[in-house]
């Protein structure tokens, strides 16, 4: 009898194993400029739920979610973030390459450099 009843058990929690559908986002992260991978670069989409990646060393990625509209940020550190909204169904596969293109840093514009031929020495007055 103790058999009969674990098995509808384990049959009970696969039947909502199965119900619990989930869509599959990947794609590829790519530097803009010269079309290369992007090694860990992140993927996020609730940080606070875990739904977050990062790309492996042919900047493929890989996240599994549940149908639904998401607003996905993809970044890397020295790249402009870029975000993207998708919509994604029930057991769809959709495939989302992105390119990050370079931060421009205003105050890394001009760099001045100067020199002397004398030495100049401070003194501290007390």
């Amino acid at each position: 009898m103790n058999r009969i009843r674990l098995i509808y058990i384990f049959a009970f929690f696969y039947a909502i194993s199965l119900s619990a559908q989930t869509a599959i986002l990947k794609g590829k992260i790519t530097e803009k400029e010269n079309n290369l991978p992007m090694i860990q670069a992140k993927v996020v989409v609730d940080i606070s739920k875990g739904l977050a990646t990062t790309s492996n060393v042919d900047g493929n990625y890989e996240l599994k979610l549940n149908p639904g509209t998401y607003e996905i940020v993809f970044g890397y550190i020295g790249k402009v973030d870029r975000t993207e909204t998708i919509t994604i169904q029930e057991n769809e596969v959709k495939i989302l390459n992105v390119s990050l293109s370079d931060k421009i840093y205003d105050a890394l514009k001009q760099v001045v450099i100067s020199s002397s031929k004398f030495e100049k020495k401070s003194v501290r007055k007390p």
